[in-house]
């Protein structure tokens, strides 16, 4: 029996996709399995290794042919803790979104200085490892002490099933812990973290070993199936996408992005951005939005109860582009300024402004968000625009989009892009075929194109849009100091 499928693995934070590959590209078949979060307090985030190991067999289990898997790959969520000991996990892993060290992160940040924010290539933040790592040692003395430390599930899965512990450069620059320039881990944050070099993981992509028997017969696939660590989430789903391109992709889930790569340089950080570093040297550079779809859904439930999007969207498709302005930050916002404080706000609207234009009027205030993005990014604008997420199902939002960004725009299945990126990974590994990014496979009759006169009107509202952060700001800044809900 020949044994040339790729099992492809992508541990996110709510569950695990699974898939086998044929040579090329083909989907054979996929599974997916859920894992919980535990907050055990108020800012804390942690989930079970074993949870992660017991959903990848199960959502394995789900696809077909895995006895003619030669290659089992995986990528997932980025910038965890995981403590273990050849592969047997220590505690709990502390998630990306895990604050419960914010204190020890401050006193971390006062040693190290702007030089932690030099040699990362971003601003320091509460949740990198160093501050977690010190939480760990004063509350759970010993925990850290002699523990093989791995930074997500995808990396503590293949070292489990057998290959070496290793960590993409994506996934190490999330950290706090990589000096991004070098390409190595940096020994100041190393040592405010108390780790020892023999603790860290093997820095790189690629076959990192093979599976063991007893792995084997848990997950279901061969023994000796060679094992390959893909890049990070961020990372792959970008692979997944647009291959090795520096074409710019935009995401719309419950939150979304925008991002594009570029040759790595020398740049002070940028507070609206995040900048991941890649494998070749290069950089992917993201434009956070907090609330994409979390904006919708907020517009949906409060201006039109009752609607759903689709009846909400074929509503709003018939009064046209709005001159009413939202700016989407419900909680916040990273990109295209950074700005905590930040919360929804609608302006101009008229006593004829009802609920179906302030539906739209959202829409269009997550896309001027998301130019303003592109603008910061510097990424090039002449070439389609792919969208993946669930926005990108909207009719209605994708021609949005064309308008505000006065850019072609089509919609790429973001449910699969990172299985398609790692699949990527997988067949340079291993030297089999190349297979084809989701940019490569929109066909001409799903490109949207701008409507000129509604991308006329928008040109015109955007710089008005993009102001609305700083003329809000003071605001903002006094609301955030006021006491909360029901107290007075």
């Amino acid at each position: 029996m020949t044994r040339d499928l790729v099992a492809a693995l992508d541990l996110g934070t709510s569950g695990v996709k699974a898939a086998t590959c044929a040579p090329g590209g083909e989907v054979i078949g996929t599974g997916y399995a859920a894992y919980p979060t535990v907050h055990p307090q108020a800012a804390w985030a942690e989930q079970s290794p074993l949870d992660w190991w017991d959903a990848a067999r199960r959502a394995l289990a789900a696809c077909p042919r895995r006895a003619e898997v030669g290659a089992l790959v995986a990528t997932g969520q980025m910038q965890d803790v995981v403590l273990s000991d050849r592969g047997i996990p220590r505690r709990a892993a502390l998630l990306y979104s895990d604050l419960r060290a914010v204190a020890e992160h401050r006193e971390a940040e006062e040693v190290l200085g702007a030089g932690w924010a030099r040699a990362s290539g971003n601003l320091p933040d509460a949740s990198w490892l160093v501050g977690k790592l010190r939480w760990l040692e004063a509350h759970e003395p010993g925990v850290v002490r002699g523990a093989q430390l791995t930074l997500g599930p995808a990396g503590w899965l293949l070292h489990r099933a057998g290959g070496r512990a290793t960590a993409d450069v994506t996934t190490a620059s999330t950290t706090g812990l990589f000096d991004a320039a070098a390409r190595t881990w940096w020994g100041p944050a190393l040592a405010q973290a108390g780790l020892e070099p023999g603790q860290l993981p093997e820095l790189g992509e690629g076959v990192v070993g093979e599976l063991s028997a007893d792995a084997g017969a848990e997950l279901g696939l061969p023994a000796g199936t060679l094992l390959v660590a893909a890049a990070g989430d961020a990372a792959t789903t970008t692979e997944g996408v647009v291959g090795d391109s520096a074409r710019a992709y935009a995401y719309l889930g419950t939150s979304g992005w925008v991002a594009h790569r570029e040759d790595a340089g020398d740049s002070d950080p940028d507070p609206a951005l995040h900048v991941l570093a890649l494998a070749g040297g290069r950089s992917l550079r993201i434009g956070p939005l907090l609330s994409v779809g979390a904006a919708a859904d907020w517009a949906l439930r409060t201006f039109l109860p009752g609607l759903d999007h689709d009846a909400a969207a074929s509503a709003a498709a018939a009064v046209g582009p709005t001159r009413v302005l939202v700016l989407p930050s419900l909680a916040g916002e990273r990109s295209p300024v950074r700005a905590p404080h930040a919360r929804a706000a609608v302006v101009g609207a008229d006593p004829g402004t009802d609920g179906v234009v302030l539906y739209r009027a959202t829409l269009e205030g997550v896309a001027h968000s998301l130019r303003a993005v592109l603008d910061v990014l510097g990424a090039p604008r002449d070439e389609v625009l792919p969208v993946a997420g669930g926005g990108a199902r909207s009719v209605l939002w994708r021609q949005v989009l064309a308008d505000v960004l006065d850019m072609r725009v089509a919609p790429v299945s973001g449910d699969v892009a990172g299985l398609v990126g790692a699949h990527r990974a997988a067949a340079r590994a291993i030297g089999a075929p190349e297979v084809a990014p989701l940019a490569e496979r929109i066909r001409a009759d799903e490109v949207v194109v701008p409507d000129l006169p509604a991308a006329r009107h928008h040109a015109r509202l955007h710089p008005v849009h993009r102001g609305l952060h700083e003329a809000l700001h003071t605001t903002f800044t006094a609301l955030a100091a006021q006491p909360g809900e029901g107290t007075c």
